[in-house]
Parts: C-alpha cells; sequence; structure tokens
C-alpha cells in the first residue's frame, strides 16, 4: 500500500516558549534527584545495558521507502541502550515504560542537531500510543509522580481534570503487559518522524526470539541481556509504516494507535546485537560508554525529522537534560572504552 504524502503538522501560536516551560520543569526533576542520587537522565534512567549492535538496510525494498540511508543496502555499526522509563532505579518487577534507544555511526550528510555529527538516532518503546493528548500532560505526569507523593493527586487533577480516571485506566493498561526480556517483544516509535515526503512511525520487531519467564529479580532485565547475548546475537526486524490519513493515522493525536490493518508494516532493516563481549572489563567499560550518549530522535538528517508536538517538545526537553548531566559528545568511530568507567576525556556539553 502506498502511504499519503497529505500529512500535516499544527503548530501553535507561542509554542516554543511553552516547550522551553515543559523542558524547566523536567530540568528541575533532574536536579533535584541528583541530591539523592547520581546526575543521570530525566527520564529513562535505569539502564539494562549498553550493546554493540550492526544496523542493515534490507535490498529490493519498495520505492517510497527508499529516502536517506534506506536507499541503498548498507551496514551501520551501531549503539544500543534498553531501560526502564521511570526517573530512578526502580526494581524490574515493577510496571514501568520499557525503552530501547539505537545509535547508527557512520550515517553521512547533515543533521538536524549536531550538523557534522555522523550518527543517526531512533528511540522506541513497548506501548504503540499514550494517553497524553498535549505535552503539558505528559510533563504533568512525570511532576506528580516525582515530587512529593502527598501532593501527587492534586498535581493530577490539576493537570487532567475530569480526564484523570481515563488516563490513569490507559497508563494502566500500557503497563500491565510487562516484558518478560528485553529481547522479547516488540518496541514502537509510537511518535511520527518524516520519512522524506511521508510521515512514519517504526518498530523494532524480534526474529526468533524464544519465550521467557517473567523477571522475579531487581535487575533481572540485565541479568536476563548476559545469559542471552553469552548464547549469540539477538535480532530485531526494523519495520516503518506510512500515514493514511489524518483520522486513521493522525500525526498529533498520541492517543490514537496506528492499525496495522491500516497502515501495514514494511520491513526496511535488521538490528543484529552482537554476542556479549568475553572480559567484564570491556563490558562495563562498553556499558559506561554508552551511559555518557545522548539519545534523541532529533539526532537525524532532514528527512527524518521528527513530527507533532509531543516530538517538538522531546527536542526541548531532551537538549536541556543532556546539557544538565554533561553527556558526551556524539561518536565517531574512533571512540574506545576499553575501561571500566566513562572517558573523562570525552565528557562536553552536548
Amino acid at each position: 500500500m502506498q502511504p499519503s504524502t497529505d500529512w500535516r503538522e499544527q503548530i501553535a501560536d507561542g509554542e516554543t516558549e511553552r516547550f522551553d516551560k515543559l523542558a524547566a520543569t523536567i530540568a528541575d526533576i533532574q536536579k533535584a534527584r541528583a541530591q539523592r542520587h547520581p546526575m543521570g537522565r530525566a527520564l529513562h534512567y535505569k539502564a539494562h545495558g549498553g550493546l554493540l549492535a550492526t544496523f542493515r538496510v534490507l535490498p529490493d525494498l519498495p520505492e517510497w521507502t527508499r529516502v536517506g540511508i534506506f536507499e541503498t543496502p548498507a551496514e551501520f555499526p551501531t549503539y544500543v541502550r534498553f531501560s526502564n522509563g521511570s526517573g530512578g532505579f526502580q526494581r524490574d518487577t515493577e510496571p514501568d515504560v520499557r525503552g530501547i534507544a539505537v545509535k547508527l555511526v557512520g550515517v553521512p550528510g547533515k543533521k538536524i542537531i549536531h550538523p557534522d555529527a555522523v550518527t543517526q538516532d531512533f528511540l522506541a518503546i513497548l506501548s504503540p500510543s499514550g494517553p497524553f493528548e498535549t505535552p503539558e500532560e505528559f510533563v504533568g505526569l512525570v511532576h506528580a509522580l516525582s515530587g512529593n507523593k502527598f501532593m501527587a493527586l492534586p498535581r493530577l487533577i490539576g493537570t487532567f481534570g475530569f480526564r484523570l480516571g481515563s488516563v490513569l485506566g490507559q497508563l494502566k493498561k500500557g503497563l500491565a503487559n510487562q516484558a518478560a526480556s528485553m529481547v522479547g517483544p516488540t518496541f514502537n516509535s509510537s511518535l511520527p518522524i518524516k520519512w522524506g515526503d511521508y510521515a512514519v512511525k517504526y518498530s523494532f520487531e524480534p526474529l526468533g526470539f524464544p519465550t521467557s519467564e517473567p523477571v522475579t529479580e531487581r535487575n533481572g532485565y540485565r541479568a536476563d541481556l548476559h545469559k542471552r547475548l553469552a548464547d549469540g546475537p539477538v535480532r530485531f526486524a526494523f519495520r516503518v509504516q506510512g500515514f493514511v490519513s489524518e483520522d486513521k493515522t493522525p500525526i498529533e493525536h498520541y492517543p490514537t494507535e496506528w492499525l496495522e490493518e491500516d497502515a501495514p508494516w514494511v520491513t526496511v532493516g535488521e538490528l543484529e546485537i552482537h554476542q556479549q563481549a568475553s572480559t567484564e572489563e570491556e563490558t562495563d567499560g562498553l556499558a559506561a560508554y554508552i551511559e555518557s550518549l545522548v539519545f534523541d530522535t532529533w539526532h537525524a538528517p532532514e528527512a527524518f525529522r521528527p513530527v507533532g508536538a509531543l516530538q517538538r517538545a522531546r527536542n526541548h526537553a531532551y537538549r536541556d537534560s543532556s546539557i544538565t548531566r554533561k553527556a558526551a559528545p556524539e561518536p565517531d568511530g574512533t571512540e574506545r572504552w576499553h575501561q571500566t568507567s566513562s572517558p573523562d576525556d570525552s565528557a562536553a556539553e552536548a
């Protein structure tokens, strides 16, 4: 099915100022948390592993998908980070958003941010959609749950009003289906990006993964990853589904899931996470280096620009967060990580 190019963003007056304020709220939460814990990401704080991978662009793709790095078959060295979505060290047995962050290295062309960087990022979570109708609702939830627990309910009511019951129900439903392993479920972009003249959502679907028992340990996902990757690599199909129409595949309305029956998936690439490194020193050094990096959907050429209000708000928030924690500069393929801590000489504002 040929997607439509008749998609549009709805950019309201004063949006930049609104999103700057939301980013400042996230940065304040990040700084407050750093008084009790080491400085880290405002969200997706807890990592389950930093891993090496290869991203392959497949041959013989449909014409409409041949954009940027997907124009011809190619391979890119890749960094992968799995994480929980919350802003703290929550047990893996607790309900939470789970995520995958993927950074390709060696991507040519000018980028939207860090124009001379040779990287392109893809971020995804387990849920294909969410209950938030505006960026203010998302930040309002984060703010309510990160502060004084006795103020959580009044803040939630102030943010969602009469919609609170419905929103909490959708959140509970989305968190109820917990992954048994980080390499078992399908991860979804949940928010759209440009794809040349088109707009798409993308996903990472596991290939040939065996079933697993639910995690029962505090750090069960990390242990499972080490166990899986000690036996060999794991692979995901990288798929895209194109915008069809505003009623079936809306750009700005996050709660509406793009259904496969309306927007069929097309596999355009493959992510292969390599077999686990054999030495603990290399494993720890690599994980520490990946923790120092920024993963951001705005690390991309203009042809893959994120679209929609939530994506535009994310641009502000991620930038402030990376500066606050003094993230490392973008990799270029010459980086080394054979040490047990992140390289101090590479730390810089991103």
